[in-house]
This record gives C-alpha cells, structure tokens and sequence, in this order.
C-alpha cells in the first residue's frame, strides 16, 4: 500500500527535515541562553575589576566598553561550540557507523 505523502523515501526524507529542524530550534535555546550567561558572567567580572581598579571611566561606560569589546569574540566562540562542534560531530558519527 503507497504511502499517503508519496514514496517512501519522501516520508523518510520528511522525517529527517522534522528532525534537522527540531535540532536548529533547540541549539538556537541554546546559544541564547549560554550567550546570556556569558554576557552576565562577563559583567560581573568587569565591575569587580573596576571595583579593584578604579580606572578614571565611570562603571557604566567601562563595562560597556569592555562589554563591546568581547561581543565578536563570543559571538564567534558560541557559533563554534553549539553550532558547528555538534554537526561535525554527527557528521563523523554517521560515517562511522556507515563504514561499520
């Protein structure tokens, strides 16, 4: 009996698009929520150290500096770890399962 989509591979193929998707969705949670939590963890660390320093800028304009700063960097960082480190790794899981 045909399936009601059409070939087989097209309802599989469907499947894998559901699941790719589901996985773009959950890894975007992700970096939102690790990019918050550096963001945070950042801010803390630059007012303890105007704290300790006391450079001749006021706290705001310093943090938002050094805040401004570190933007591109962990930009780059977290594309890295929650992007492209979990799709090489499935890549190099599904080849190796695939030789097997």
């Amino acid at each position: 009996m045909a399936s009601p989509v059409g070939p087989p591979y097209v309802t599989s193929m469907l499947g894998l698009v559901r699941l790719l998707l589901l996985i773009v969705v959950v890894q975007t949670i992700v970096y939102a929520f690790v990019g918050f939590y550096l963001r945070a963890s950042l801010r803390e660390r630059l007012e303890a150290r105007w704290e300790r320093e006391r450079p001749p800028l006021p706290r705001d304009r310093f943090v938002q500096n050094g805040l401004d700063a570190a933007r591109p960097r962990h930009r780059r960082w977290l594309i890295g770890v929650v992007y492209v480190v979990p799709l090489v790794f499935l890549v190099g899981l599904i080849a190796v399962l695939e030789a097997v």
